[in-house]
């Protein structure tokens, strides 16, 4: 076969080439535009974000706080009015802030971001230290006992975590019937949990369990407990907002892992928090069924 014949064979095959080359080209400005729309969008997204951030940060907090100040005076000791208007003006100022409680939560929640520039190292038993030390007063106040073992290091953004530790031991101080007795452990997951939570990947993970002997609640309500606002605790026992846990679990969710909450009513709760594993160089590491330890089957397995 000479070059001329040759070439000719190679002609279709060149063409079809061609032809694919410009598909491509096509498929890849077609996705192009896709991503750029996309990146619009997002940016859109965020601007009106910030502005609701404003707005409830600053627009709705002062006709809020102008209505508690005026129902404080109304309050004031020698101010005189009957039992009947003082009983309502009560209740608008209750109301009240208890609105403006909700605006601030609803704040620190959309102000929640992962931004990696704040990602470090962070020594969890160091991190739960200084959260018992913020919240020793009311630990001294309920004579309170927390407990635990060595808690492993990970990589988070540090802020973020330290808010989801004060929510979750907050919460065990709040919602306590006596002494509270709060104990927070951890281990690897072990091959039970990868069984019991489909949810987690195939990664290693920390498994992080804090239980209490609180007043717990009732397993049929777990569906609402990491809604936001969501409370489910009879109006005579509200503490709060109900903002805190949403707060938690999406703090856990930014950090790549999970957050399940199981109780029993009148006798307390079990938090369980599953974040990967990473190693010195940040990268999270594979999962290893052989790592961890199983559950421990009488550590309220149920709750």
């Amino acid at each position: 076969m000479n070059s001329e014949e040759s070439s000719n064979t190679r002609l279709p095959e060149l063409e079809r080439l061609k032809q694919e080359l410009v598909s491509a080209h096509a498929e890849l400005r077609k996705r192009d535009l896709e991503l750029r729309y996309l990146q619009e969008d997002v940016k859109r997204s965020r601007d009106y974000l910030e502005q609701l951030i404003f707005i409830s940060n600053h627009n709705l907090q002062e006709p809020l706080r102008k209505i508690v100040t005026f129902s404080n005076r109304l309050l004031a000791p020698g101010v005189k009015m009957s039992e009947f208007a003082r009983l309502y003006v009560q209740k608008i100022n209750t109301s009240s802030l208890r609105m403006s409680a909700l605006v601030k939560d609803l704040v620190r929640f959309l102000n929640l971001k992962r931004d990696d520039a704040t990602i470090a190292s962070i020594n969890l038993s160091e991190m739960l230290e200084v959260v018992i030390a913020d919240c020793a007063a009311v630990i001294r106040e309920k004579k309170a006992i927390v407990s635990g073992n060595i808690l492993p290091t990970i990589f988070g953004n540090p802020i973020q975590i330290r808010c989801l530790f004060y929510n979750l031991l907050s919460n065990a101080l709040k919602f306590s019937r006596e002494r509270p007795t709060i104990s927070i452990f951890s281990r690897r997951a072990a091959q039970d949990d990868y069984y019991r939570h489909p949810e987690l990947t195939d990664h290693q993970y920390f498994c992080i369990r804090i239980c209490d002997n609180g007043i717990g609640f009732d397993e049929k309500y777990k569906a609402k407990m990491f809604m936001l606002f969501q409370q489910i605790h009879t109006p005579c026992d509200l503490h709060g907002t109900g903002a805190g846990l949403a707060i938690c679990k999406k703090i856990v969710e930014d950090h790549g892992g999970f957050i399940f909450a199981n109780g029993i009513a009148n006798k307390g709760a079990v938090f369980t928090i599953f974040l990967p594993v990473y190693n010195l160089s940040g990268e999270r590491l594979a999962e290893s069924i052989s790592a961890g330890s199983c559950l421990d089957r009488n550590d309220m397995e149920d709750v």
